[in-house]
């Protein structure tokens, strides 16, 4: 599914680019994203849905100290986990970064009733100019809903279509 509009990709995409920045590395964070050097931000996150919850269950090594760090593997680990407590459906997704300043672990939790999809994926925001949209949503004081961030990407996406009829018919 896509996830602000953007596809979903194999997190060893990153494997030779440079961390600037990481952002929502914390328990129970619902998306982390991962800023490179050339622009592109990464998202790892679940696209909700009405009836499961997944976040972030924890994490070893901090965001700072992979700043300017070179990806050297990216990859999803399969592995065994206990299970939680709560609902009658669990995924664990792992996913481990490593750069030549340390490594990332991420450990995801998605809970349900077992009907919806529990699982993380890696979504690549593709250019430098989708970024910058991408940075405004974040900079809001609270977490935009799905409808405010549909309607920002429209908005960037006309202003698009109008810079390229300007030049056709100019």
């Amino acid at each position: 599914m896509d996830y602000y509009n953007n596809k979903a990709v194999n997190p060893n995409v990153l494997n030779g680019k440079i961390i600037t920045k990481i952002d929502g590395l914390f328990k129970d964070s619902v998306e982390v994203v991962v800023h490179t050097q050339d622009g592109y931000i990464y998202v790892f996150a679940h696209d909700q849905d009405c009836c499961e919850h997944v976040a972030l269950n924890d994490y070893e090594l901090s965001a700072e100290s992979l700043s300017g760090g070179l990806v050297v593997s990216a990859e999803e680990v399969q592995g065994i986990a206990e299970a939680p407590e709560t609902d009658e459906s669990y995924t664990w997704t792992f996913y481990k970064i490593e750069t030549n300043k340390g490594g990332l672990w991420m450990r995801w939790l998605g809970e349900s009733s077992g009907y919806y999809s529990e699982e993380v994926l890696c979504y690549v925001i593709s250019t430098p100019e989708d970024a910058d949209l991408f940075e405004n949503i974040q900079e809001r004081d609270s977490t935009p809903t799905e409808e405010e961030i549909r309607e920002e990407i429209l908005e960037v996406e006309v202003v698009k279509v109008k810079e390229v009829a300007d030049l056709f018919f100019n």
